[in-house]
This record gives structure tokens, sequence and C-alpha cells, in this order.
């Protein structure tokens, strides 16, 4: 695993003891990237990959919450090229949802 990355093995290691555990919400996954800044491409699925392993070992979904970017491309820019950090984060997942408040509710 690299230099700074979470110990998925004591996390792996916690969620057999607790037993039964279906679902880890990382919230937010920047604070999960150890020494990593998010933003490149492969040091992010270094990191991630562990976690996304753990995950199919003990047969659990895993929530990872981010952020939008601020910068939103004056309302040009997709919802997928808004999210902060590596393009990584979004590769690994089954699924991807977006949560917003309405525009005249912001």
């Amino acid at each position: 695993m690299q230099a700074g990355a979470p110990d998925v093995d004591l996390l792996e290691e916690m969620a057999r003891k607790i037993g039964n555990v279906r679902l880890i919400i990382v919230d937010p996954i920047s604070a999960y990237m150890g020494g990593s800044d998010g933003n490149g491409n492969v040091e992010t699925r270094e990191v991630l990959e562990p976690l996304a392993d753990m995950a199919n070992r003990l047969r659990i979904a895993v929530v990872a919450v981010t952020h939008l970017n601020k910068s939103g491309g004056g309302g040009n820019q997709s919802a997928l090229n808004r999210f902060a950090g590596s393009i990584a984060f979004e590769g690994p997942k089954t699924s991807q949802s977006l949560s917003s408040n309405h525009p005249c509710q912001a």
C-alpha cells in the first residue's frame, strides 16, 4: 500500500470484529486519502483499490462522499466534471448519484 494511505487491514479487521457490517461510509473521501492529494489518477487508484478489494472480500458496500468543485464552469460544466479531485474517484463505482439544492432554494 502507498505510504500515507489508510490502513485498510485495520478497517477490515474492525468490520469483521463488529460483524454483520453491510455499509461503510467515508465522508469525505478526501480525508481517507492519507498523503495523497487525490488529484492524480494513478495515485488515487492506488489508494482506492485496496478499499474496493476489501469491500469485495467482505461483500459490503462502501459509500464515498465527495464535494463538487466550486468553479461550476459558469453552469456549462457537467456534474461528472465537477467532482473534486481525480476522475479515478468515479472510476471504481457501480453507482453514482448527485444531490444538490434546487437553484431557487440555494
